[in-house]
């Protein structure tokens, strides 16, 4: 499902393909949550319909709290799920486990290796920066403005992917997470792809993984 080519209505209570938000891939959605101002926990009401809803306020019409969630728990969710490609990129030491990662085919960290010079200039380069000393972004994630781009104007499409963080118009970059070259020697490689935000590199989709059969 193409959750980022649609943006949710201000008033969305549940993730888009129906799953609790531990489970859910509607990205967007747990934005939403987080851009609403509220106290430190979020309620979650199961529909006798079969779908799960959030609210920041208490339900009402007879409905149930089953469950309430802390709002660091949805901030860890979304930094995860939207946010997963960037920390592997900058995070410090030896720590890319294993796996190489790609922007448009080109790598740019090379499984357990420092963090090059070239992918320095690059984080540099962008609109959220980070260097090999700090991720100012990631560090300070719940200060970020999150739909700070929409106003009450706007209506709930998008005529292109966009970012929850930089809204539309944004450039488009793919990235992709690449098993060792010990792997694909041994004919069992596998690349998972992405299209990123080019200003903050969140994840705005997948593509097709790709694998090489033996």
């Amino acid at each position: 499902m193409p959750f980022f080519t649609t943006i949710p209505q201000k008033d969305t209570a549940s993730p888009r393909d129906q799953k609790n938000l531990q489970k859910t891939h509607d990205t967007p959605f747990l934005a939403l949550l987080l851009s609403k101002d509220s106290g430190s926990v979020i309620h979650e009401t199961f529909n006798p319909l079969g779908y799960y809803s959030y609210s920041i306020e208490k339900p009402f019409g007879g409905m149930k709290t089953t469950y309430l969630i802390n709002r660091k728990t949805v901030r860890r969710l979304f930094k995860e799920r939207f946010f997963g490609f960037r920390f592997a990129l900058t995070q410090s030491g030896l720590g890319t486990s294993g796996y190489e990662l790609r922007i448009e085919d080109a790598p740019v960290r090379f499984p357990n290796s420092f963090m090059s010079k070239d992918l320095e200039t690059f984080g540099k380069s962008i609109l959220r920066p980070f260097t090999d000393q700090e991720d100012p972004l990631l560090r300070n994630l719940k200060d970020v403005p999150l739909y700070s781009w929409l106003g009450d104007t706007e209506t709930d499409k998008a005529t292109q992917l966009f970012c929850p963080i930089d809204g539309p118009g944004i450039s488009i970059l793919k990235a992709s997470i690449r098993t060792s070259r010990s792997n694909w020697d041994g004919l069992c490689g596998r690349e998972w792809g992405f299209r990123i935000c080019g200003d903050c590199l969140g994840v705005l989709g997948s593509l097709p993984a790709h694998l090489k059969h033996s």
